[in-house]
């Protein structure tokens, strides 16, 4: 049996995570206030680089999905897109099982962050250990991976 080794993921991070199971794209808070909130987005995906981008948009903007934040109760964002999740999966090469966790540079003048796929990290199944402090925010966070 292998042992598990932790990801420190901290609140200021510009995070997505990948799920195939759920078909969800996760967008941790930090990412969507650094392109400032907005109702919509879409996803850029270049398979040559292996890289994918969330960039703000307009509701009629071509593959636009709306973005719904519940800034009290929750540190996250989630966008159910399966065929986009299932079609990076399969160019990725990513293993069915796992959700893939990628941190993600910025380019504001852009709106955008980009996430250079070939650097993902797999998540396990297991529950992540969350560092909190008074009031109950999140700050800090460590992800189990194999």
């Amino acid at each position: 049996m292998r042992k598990l080794r932790y990801i420190p993921w901290a609140a200021d991070d510009l995070g997505i995570t990948f799920s195939l199971d759920k078909g969800r794209i996760q967008i941790f808070k930090k990412t969507l206030e650094t392109i400032q909130f907005p109702e919509y987005c879409h996803f850029l995906f270049n398979t040559e680089e292996k890289t994918i981008a969330i960039q703000a948009c307009n509701m009629d903007d071509k593959g636009a999905h709306r973005l719904i934040v519940d800034m009290g109760k929750r540190f996250r964002c989630e966008v159910n897109c399966t065929s986009l999740v299932r079609f990076v999966y399969q160019t990725c090469g990513w293993e069915e099982k796992y959700s893939y966790r990628i941190l993600g540079t910025p380019r504001l003048e852009e709106h955008l962050i980009k996430y250079d796929l070939k650097l993902a990290r797999k998540a396990c199944e297991e529950r992540a250990s969350f560092r909190k402090v008074g009031g109950g925010k999140v700050v800090a966070a460590k992800f189990p991976v194999r």
